[in-house]
């Protein structure tokens, strides 16, 4: 946020701020801290998850077009990813006809990536998946899900409420 959002580096004693690039989602940085992930809006029809150099901010040319099934996104974040513990591949939320899901595509500079593994498959319509996380071995994912709901509550005796005349 503030006057130039986008992806900054910078020390943890906040000196040496320096901008690496602009428009970006929510990044995240590789294991070995050379590469950032993050999404990007590509139209309104899908968004696309690329990478740039901690060093520099300079593209890494890696890129995976996310369509987005003909959802509406609302506030759930289509290509919040995260990086394997090995950084030879990223995790991504993406949608599909069935709902949200978790695909894992291999990381490789230069590549525009198409071929993906599905590690949680959209299992419950019912349930947006809205992010996620990787153990450190890589062997599980945790999921944070919402499911909407609508209820009508009464609020009786409230103080100074009074009841309306009929």
């Amino acid at each position: 946020s503030g006057p130039k959002p986008g992806i900054w580096k910078v020390h943890p004693d906040g000196t040496g701020a320096q901008f690496l690039t602009s428009p970006a989602g929510i990044p995240e940085v590789s294991p070995d801290g050379a590469h950032v992930s993050f999404s990007t809006n590509a139209s309104s029809m899908g968004v696309y998850v690329t990478t740039i150099r901690t060093e520099d901010g300079k593209p890494d040319d890696f890129r995976v077009d996310l369509p987005q099934g003909g959802f509406a996104i609302s506030r759930f974040v289509i290509g919040r990813c995260r990086w394997m513990p090995d950084g030879r591949s990223i995790v991504m939320l993406t949608r599909d006809q069935k709902g949200f899901r978790i695909d894992d595509y291999p990381f490789t500079p230069g590549v525009h990536s198409l071929a993906k593994t599905a590690l949680v498959p959209a299992f419950d319509p019912g349930v947006e998946l809205e992010t996620f996380g990787v153990s450190p071995d890589g062997k599980k994912i945790t999921v944070a899900g919402v499911v909407k709901s609508r209820s009508l509550m009464v609020a009786e005796r409230v103080p100074g409420v009074a009841r309306p005349g009929r």
